[in-house]
Order: structure tokens, then sequence, then C-alpha cells
């Protein structure tokens, strides 16, 4: 019989846990020919409602919604990716607030190169509940001098992981410097056996890359999902 729960006990206090399954943590670098996205098709009846639902039909149950806030933010967390370099700082910035918050700041240092890169990673535990639902990620993100900054959202189950780190196609990644905050918003579906949920910030080369808090909320299929790249068995 499978679970309830839908996330483990300890996020509903906004507490990341890491949770693994003995599966190496895949790197940030995207692969070279990740699929294109498969999108659903939009409803008249709105976001979680299936386009025949009648009159009195209940709602789709879309899963919970989790915050994570920048403070929960980390460099060291365990499921980050791998082949970061150390060159590169994570802190909270109250001087560039985001929804009235200090902003999580990733900023290279002295050492750092246009090749090197890290990433900010906050876990979250999945239980089985959620599997075959789909789920959005999103934040505002503002850059200055950035090489290549960008969200990441992964799901891993198994031995293998489905990843959105903005690699393709190209130029959906930021660079430069921005005044304004963009928000950003990736979408994956939870696959059966998914253990574990990733998310954060990444940067590519030097720069700065600041992030609001991060929402992490189950959406229908009229939402259509962001280019990615699974090497899960279809």
């Amino acid at each position: 019989m499978r679970s309830t729960r839908l996330f483990a006990a300890p996020l509903l206090a906004l507490t990341l846990a890491a949770c693994s399954d003995g599966a190496p943590t895949p790197p940030i670098p995207p692969p070279s020919a990740p699929p294109p996205a498969a999108g659903g098709g939009a409803s008249d009846a709105g976001p979680g409602v299936a386009a025949d639902a009648g009159a009195d039909a209940a709602p789709v149950d879309l899963g919970p919604t989790f915050v994570i806030a920048p403070a929960d933010l980390r460099q060291d967390d365990p499921n980050r990716p791998a082949g970061q370099s150390p060159f590169y700082a994570l802190s909270l910035d109250p001087t560039a607030p985001a929804g009235g918050a200090p902003s999580a700041l990733l900023a290279s240092t002295e050492g750092a190169t246009a090749k090197t890169w890290a990433a900010s990673t906050a876990s979250l535990r999945v239980e089985d509940a959620l599997w075959q639902k789909r789920y959005r990620v999103r934040a505002k993100v503002r850059v200055e001098d950035a090489g290549q900054a960008f969200l990441w959202f992964r799901i891993d189950a198994g031995l293998g992981y489905v990843l959105d780190n903005m690699g393709a196609p190209a130029g959906r990644r930021l660079s430069g410097t921005s005044s304004d905050w963009s928000e950003i918003q990736l979408v994956l579906d939870v696959p059966d056996g998914a253990r574990n949920v990733s998310v954060g910030t990444g940067l590519v080369g030097t720069g700065k890359v600041w992030v609001s808090a991060i929402t992490v909320e189950g959406v229908g299929r009229d939402v259509p999902l962001t280019p990615h790249y699974s090497n899960l068995p279809p």
C-alpha cells in the first residue's frame, strides 16, 4: 500500500532534509541534447481541472506547496550537484531584498574563471503520493556581471534523475546585469520511484546571482513542462 504522506514530515516545518538512495549526484552542466519540452494542452476548466469535468466535479489534487527561504539554501547540501568549484560564496544579502526579505546571493570569488561554476542547493524528501504529479519551481532572480546564471530543479528516482537547469535551448540562462528581478519557472513531472527533489541557483563563470524565496508547487496538466533532460527509462 502506498504511503499517504506527501513530503516527509520534517518538511512541514520547512526543514530541508537530505535524502540519498545511493545514486550518484549528477552534475549541473547540461547534456548535449536534452529532449524538447512536452507540452500539456490547455484546458478551459482552469489549472488542475480536467477539460471534460462537469460543473460538480471536484478539483484534481495538485499536491502541497512549499516555500524554501533564501536562508535554507546551502553550498554543502548532501544532494548538491557534483563537480563544483570552491571559488564561490553563498550569503544572505539584506541590501537586495526580494518580497521584503533578504535574498540569497551566490557570487564568484578570486580564482573563478569562465569555465568554473557553483550552485546553491536545498533538498526535499518525496513520498510516493506525489508520483506522477506535475510540479513547478518558481522564484525571482537578478544578476550582475554574470557569465551564466540559472535556476535549477532536479528530481532523483532510483539511479536516475530528471533535470531542468535552463541549459537548453540556448538563451534561457541569464547573463550580464539586470536591474530588475526576473521570475523564472521550471516545470517537471514527478516520476515513479522519486525520493528527492533538489532546487537552487547556479552560476557559470564570474559574477553574482540573487534569488528570492523558491516556491515548489503542484500544478495542473494544462501547465506545460519546461525543456529538460532525463536518464530514466521510458
